[in-house]
C-alpha cells in the first residue's frame, strides 16, 4: 500500500479562496485563453487583484480574499 501524501492547510486555504474570488467576482482567478494557458497560470499561481473589479468589493471581503490566497 502506497504512502498517502497529506496536502497542507495552506494549501486548502488556497484553494478556498479560489472558490472564494469565484462567489465575490463570478470569475475565475486564472485567466487564459484554453486550458493549457490556464493550468500553466495556475501552476505558476500567476493571478493579478489590482483590476478595476476588485476596487469595487466590500473591503473586508477583499482583505479576506487577499489574505486567502
Amino acid at each position: 500500500m502506497r504512502d498517502k501524501q497529506h496536502i497542507k492547510v495552506v494549501c486548502d486555504v488556497f484553494s478556498a479562496g479560489a472558490l472564494f474570488h469565484i462567489l465575490l467576482t463570478s470569475t475565475y482567478l486564472f485567466q487564459g485563453g484554453n486550458n493549457e494557458e490556464v493550468y500553466k497560470a495556475n501552476k505558476s499561481l500567476k493571478f493579478d487583484l489590482s483590476a478595476e473589479k476588485y476596487k469595487k468589493l466590500d473591503e473586508n471581503a477583499a482583505q479576506l480574499l487577499k489574505a486567502m490566497l
